[in-house]
């Protein structure tokens, strides 16, 4: 396998700035395959197809995102008692998640790219509305209680809500066909300047504060 050559964009995943790495391959399947590979996310593209990077890319994120949001469900919600009844992970544009009438709850898959103790915190938040559905001064005590240093995690999403969502694009995505490397571009949602994450994560780990409900 030959690497290729990586731009200057970096994700955030789980709280840390991670390069992307594309390579390619000899290999007869169609679809791009990603991993992760000394601190790096590999993604590798067979030479003789054309292929959606960037929709792998989202695939596997949504894959993490899953993973992560599972395990944590099952832990906090043994801790707090509370028992969902379905869970779905989605790409909503405009929060981070929800909890219905029905005892459905639903997360942004975007949260993957925040720091574990963040989307822990929107955990506690979408279980503790299945025991006080309004935002209420009880549902912030059921919330403290099991997350007491919430408003921090509240404030960071907020300030970089525009980052996660949307707010930076990229272009170090490569298809390959034919023995051609052109380049792509990445779902908006994903990529930020290396700089930037790492400033990000500095402040994730100074910045004490307040910020509007996030569901």
């Amino acid at each position: 396998m030959k690497p290729a050559r990586l731009g200057p964009e970096a994700i955030l995943f789980r709280g840390n700035d991670t390069r992307v790495e594309v390579v390619q391959e000899e290999s007869a399947r169609r679809h791009a395959l990603v991993d992760v590979v000394n601190n790096r996310i590999r993604v590798r593209v067979p030479t003789q197809h054309v292929v959606d990077v960037s929709a792998a890319m989202e695939s596997w994120l949504r894959r993490q995102a899953k993973a992560d949001i599972t395990e944590r469900l099952r832990v906090r919600g043994k801790e707090m008692r509370q028992h969902p009844g379905r869970v779905y992970v989605m790409g909503q544009r405009t929060k981070w998640g929800g909890c219905s009438r029905r005892r459905n709850l639903s997360f942004n898959w975007r949260l993957v790219m925040a720091a574990p103790e963040v989307l822990d915190y929107i955990i506690v938040h979408e279980l503790a509305h299945l025991a006080e559905p309004y935002h209420s001064t009880k549902f912030w005590l059921i919330v403290r209680s099991y997350c007491p240093d919430y408003d921090r995690h509240r404030r960071w999403l907020r300030e970089h809500e525009d980052l996660l969502m949307g707010a930076k694009g990229g272009s170090v995505v490569r298809r390959v066909a034919d023995g051609r490397v052109t380049f792509a571009c990445w779902p908006r949602c994903i990529l930020l300047p290396s700089t930037a994450s790492k400033r990000i994560q500095s402040q994730w780990k100074s910045t004490p504060g307040m910020a509007t409900p996030l569901a």
